[in-house]
């Protein structure tokens, strides 16, 4: 459960977006590598666990910890600086009108 809110954390996602690509994403699956016969987590559980977490005081522990050992091995997270944008130009019924 931890994996997924890193992976959360690492890339900016609300709850409802991180239960959507912990189905969809290969490297997200690949990451967390919950059991098969587990069901995932939809995002009121992952809520619920960031806040467990918060409530005893783990949650910037282990955030602390994670980043002491990634940059023992010099491994730095940066949030993400593009966005990708898939648009596609299509024709509708009405036609292209011209100006008078």
């Amino acid at each position: 459960m931890f994996r997924a809110i890193l992976l959360g954390q690492w890339h900016s996602l609300s709850d409802p977006e991180l239960e959507y690509n912990l189905w969809g994403r290969t490297d997200f699956m690949l990451f967390y590598h919950f059991p098969n016969e587990v069901k995932l987590p939809d995002h009121s559980a992952l809520n619920l666990f960031r806040n467990k977490l918060i409530q005893n005081g783990l949650l910037d522990e282990l955030l602390d910890e994670i980043n002491r050992q990634l940059e023992q091995y010099q491994i730095k997270i940066k949030a993400p600086e593009v966005a990708i944008v898939d648009a596609a130009i299509i024709q509708t019924a009405g036609g292209i009108q011209k100006n008078p």
